[in-house]
């Protein structure tokens, strides 16, 4: 799950080496936080937030297959 969505991510941002992924929860439910440069914010959150929609709609029904609750959230890096 981590690889598809720093692949995603690269694809997305303007500076794809500042990614960074991490992890928390068990098996059953994990919860993802994905942390971006200041300036590649507003491209990953995308238009009135569909582009992080979209990525959470793809995750969660990839987590569906291994019956696992997913969810992002979206952080700027400090």
């Amino acid at each position: 799950m981590e690889k598809l969505l720093h692949y995603v991510a690269s694809a997305l941002v303007e500076f794809p080496e500042r990614i960074r992924i991490e992890k928390e929860g068990d098996r059953g439910e994990q919860v993802y936080t994905l942390y971006l440069a200041p300036e590649d914010l507003g491209r990953m959150i995308g238009r009135h937030g569909k582009t992080a929609e979209a990525l959470r709609t793809l995750l969660s029904a990839v987590g569906r297959k291994e019956d696992w609750k997913v969810n992002l959230r979206i952080r700027e890096l400090e």
